[in-house]
């Protein structure tokens, strides 16, 4: 992308601005399982050589529901708001430890390494901090999980080579919370992020000019504003030159702010002519079974959607979101196809395509996130790229 949205221009929007009757919000996403063909060469119908292009996209998730914390409301929880939300912020944090990070993180490495793609975009990736109190703000913040160090330690353990090449900072919020290990007030603060991580060890791939930016209109609930935001590569793939996105769209308990972001990235990606694959989180089921408008405005906007391509027969199928908040129960199923890899211009060929949800054992957290993993293997036509220089190996 060739524009950066500034985070101090966004305008946040309240519930009350698009939603009836207290609509729920739910910060954490979601999980599912398919098999597909997954080769590792190609041949072009005209005998010339073929480039093999994989991607994949995963959303690595915080390990607890953030709803009890944000949907408290000061008006009306009144002098017990303080007390309440102490109290509901140390019972989170309690669970995202619970759901044991680094083992998570090494779960996602294991499913990447299953594919081996060339380019990863990963949502959710947290650091998660927490400060004694000093009166009555945080004294010196001491991170506690880094995600994405802890996925790029596991990437290393698994054999693997990957360079972070984009990242975007998206919601920042800093609670008050027992701190841990004392009976003593303290603060815990979450930042969120979203990366591409590129290969480094293929020749044939090369990147740069990495982007990143915010959304202008994002949700506001009680105080804090749920920033979202996209981080974007250029890629040479042989002769294929292409725009790499990964983006984290909002819920769809907020279909209109859903289509504002959906449509201000298709505004960001008019500025462009090449090639183009957006993978993320996009909190938009593909049959509209959760009522999001944003699958099929990426649709009219040409936007192919590479996993539907290789199961044209099974539209309901492919499902990535519906594990449970603590990642304890076998029994609650997916529900909803949300996590996508659309691709439009080009000489884009996808030609299999893989949901990843392995197991981390019998005891909870039973999987690395509340959503699958989607990997994807494209075709590119050889030699009909436009000219484009990125720099990076």
């Amino acid at each position: 992308m060739n524009k950066k949205i500034n985070t101090q221009g966004s305008k946040p929007i309240t519930p009350g601005h698009y939603l009836a009757n207290g609509a729920r919000v739910v910060l954490c996403a979601a999980a599912i399982l398919t098999a597909g063909v997954w080769s590792a060469s190609a041949q072009r119908s005209d005998s010339r050589a073929a480039e093999v292009f994989k991607t994949a996209t995963f959303n690595a998730y915080i390990g607890a529901d953030l709803t009890p914390v944000i949907a408290l409301d000061p008006a009306k929880e009144g002098d017990n708001y303080f007390p309440e939300l102490v109290a509901t912020t140390t019972e989170v944090y309690k669970k995202v430890v619970q759901s044991d990070p680094p083992r998570r993180m090494a779960g996602i490495a294991r499913e990447i390494a299953a594919t081996r793609p060339h380019v990863v975009a990963v949502q959710e990736l947290y650091n998660i901090a927490v400060a004694p109190a000093e009166g009555t703000t945080p004294g010196v913040f001491v991170e506690t999980y880094n995600y994405l160090d802890l996925l790029k330690t596991a990437l290393g353990a698994e054999g693997l080579h990957y360079t972070v090449a984009s990242v975007s900072q998206e919601a920042v919020a800093t609670v008050p919370m027992i701190y841990p290990g004392a009976q003593t007030l303290g603060f815990g603060q979450i930042v969120d992020h979203d990366a591409i991580l590129v290969r480094n060890d293929v020749p044939s791939l090369a990147w740069g000019n990495p982007q990143s930016g915010h959304y202008e209109y994002n949700l506001s609930l009680n105080g804090i504003t749920l920033t979202r935001g996209w981080c974007s590569v250029d890629l040479k793939v042989g002769n294929s030159p292409m725009r790499f996105v990964c983006t984290h769209l909002e819920e769809e308990t907020v279909p209109q702010i859903q289509a504002l972001q959906a449509n201000e990235m298709l505004l960001l990606l008019a500025t462009t002519s090449l090639p183009t694959i957006v993978a993320g989180d996009l909190n938009a089921d593909s049959l509209n079974r959760n009522g999001s408008p944003v699958y099929g405005i990426f649709a009219k906007a040409g936007f192919k959607d590479a996993w539907l391509k290789n199961y044209a027969r099974n539209p309901a199928g492919g499902l990535t979101w519906g594990h449970d908040a603590e990642l304890s129960d076998p029994s609650q199923g997916f529900s909803w196809r949300i996590d996508h890899v659309l691709y439009r211009g080009g000489d884009f060929n996808p030609t299999a395509a893989r949901t990843l949800d392995f197991s981390l054992g019998s005891v909870p957290p039973l999987w690395p996130s509340d959503h699958a993993g989607l990997a994807v293997q494209f075709i590119l036509n050889e030699g009909n790229g436009r000219s484009g220089a990125p720099q990076h190996r």
